[in-house]
């Protein structure tokens, strides 16, 4: 199988800027409950999804919680019994579920979450990212969608780490798929 070669097109600093203004307006939109249904999947093999969740740990400052019953997150970092004050100034809010097959580090911190809050009900695991990355994404995103009778119902895509580099691909918006690919190691911090 013939590996993809990617090509990093150079994004201005004033670039970023409008895909982040751009960004942050739809994630105001999701925050509120409204907006597409949005699906980012991940890779296939045990080895590139463990290598993926250091790399959105590490550079794009990736958090994983565990919901409650009444909503409140929890974390390993937190006390024990405490649940996370989230700082809605640096954390977006557009929480993502973490399902499917998960890597083996994500599961290994699920466990310890699970054990560090023990008397607390905690149901189901989520991923949460800064701002400026889901401002990031979500503006690079904006890019591909055109607006059509039918609205935007659902945008679809998938990681792909090369190296320290990640991208998005198989991007699709309201099942049509976008032959492009995005770049979003502009948006890291290392």
């Amino acid at each position: 199988m013939e590996e993809k070669k990617y090509t990093l097109p150079q994004i201005s600093r004033d670039q970023v800027r409008k895909n982040l203004s751009k960004g942050r307006a739809f994630l105001k939109i999701l925050e509120h409950g409204s907006g597409p249904d949005i699906h980012f999947a991940w890779p296939d093999t045990s080895h590139t999804r463990n290598r993926l969740f250091r790399l959105l740990r590490k550079c794009y400052g990736m958090q994983v919680a565990l919901l409650d019953r009444r909503k409140r997150l929890f974390r390993w970092s937190d006390r024990t019994g405490h649940h996370w004050k989230i700082d809605m100034d640096r954390m977006s809010g557009f929480t993502r579920l973490a399902t499917g097959r998960l890597s083996r580090l994500e599961q290994k911190l699920i466990g310890q979450i699970r054990r560090k809050h023990p008397n607390i009900q905690l149901i189901t695991p989520v991923r949460m990212f800064p701002r400026n990355f889901d401002g990031g994404l979500l503006g690079e995103l904006a890019h591909f969608i055109k607006k059509d009778s039918r609205g935007l119902q659902s945008i679809s895509a998938r990681y792909r780490q090369k190296g320290t580099k990640l991208f998005m691909e198989d991007i699709r918006i309201n099942g049509r798929k976008i032959n492009r690919q995005i770049n979003l190691s502009p948006y890291a911090n290392c």
